[in-house]
């Protein structure tokens, strides 16, 4: 007699294979929406209030401009990488991790918002844009380890090996510059708040440098992607 079970140790290892990548591509998805959204209403109330002084108002649209770019990348490596991920289940801090990178990109986009108040509304938005950018490409050199460490304990079959190990190498280079450019957006985030006033067109220098980071690694995601493509097309005897 056969019996319908309505789970089965076989449909759950079935399952997991694309679980965890799934997960990341679905949780990435669902974020970059509704940065997305954020980001076009900041954009509306900037253009709309017209309130900010000529030079913040340039400085904004640069650290806006900069926050989309921040959004694209985290979004790329997330788009790129999760194929790659073994079958295993998330653990906590794959659940943690990217939730706080949304968070922080949802702040970079509202702290830009229409600041009222006093005359140095603007430069405290100022300031806390650069720590959050720090906190932001923290976290994502903390979520490079993270999957670096899932990597180096996954298990490879010879006809991929090769390839992974090439990839563990470009994670390690997303690592460092992560950290870079967490450690300038920190160095200015300092530098502002400790001098009474910084001109607009340094801050809009820093934001350019920290945006060319930004630039620099979604073009390394590209090559990744192009690397993986001919991998997968040479594997296919294409």
């Amino acid at each position: 007699m056969t019996q319908d079970w309505d789970l089965t140790m076989r449909m759950v290892l079935q399952r997991r294979e694309a679980y965890l990548s799934e997960h990341y591509i679905g949780l990435h998805f669902t974020v970059v929406s509704l940065a997305l959204g954020t980001a076009g209403v900041t954009a509306a109330l900037l253009l709309a209030a017209g309130t900010l002084p000529a030079d913040y108002a340039v400085l904004f649209g640069f650290l806006w401009a900069t926050t989309v770019l921040a959004t694209i990348t985290a979004f790329g490596a997330a788009t790129v990488g999760s194929v790659l991920l073994p079958s295993r289940l998330p653990s906590i801090s794959d659940l943690v991790l990217p939730l706080l990178i949304a968070i922080c990109e949802f702040l970079l986009f509202a702290i830009l918002a229409p600041q009222a108040g006093s005359d140095t509304a603007p430069r405290r938005a100022v300031i806390t844009w650069y720590f959050l950018m720090a906190a932001f490409c923290a976290l994502a050199a903390v979520a490079i380890a993270r999957v670096g460490v899932i990597f180096r304990s996954a298990r490879y079959s010879p006809d991929i090996r090769a390839h992974m190990h090439w990839y563990r190498r470009q994670l390690r280079l997303d690592a460092l510059g992560a950290t870079t450019t967490a450690s300038l957006s920190l160095a200015a985030g300092f530098l502002h708040l400790g001098a009474s006033q910084v001109p607009a067109w340094v801050s809009c220098g820093i934001t350019t440098i920290i945006a060319a980071l930004l630039v620099l690694a979604s073009l390394g995601h590209g090559r990744v992607s192009n690397y993986w493509q001919a991998a997968l097309d040479g594997h296919l005897g294409r």
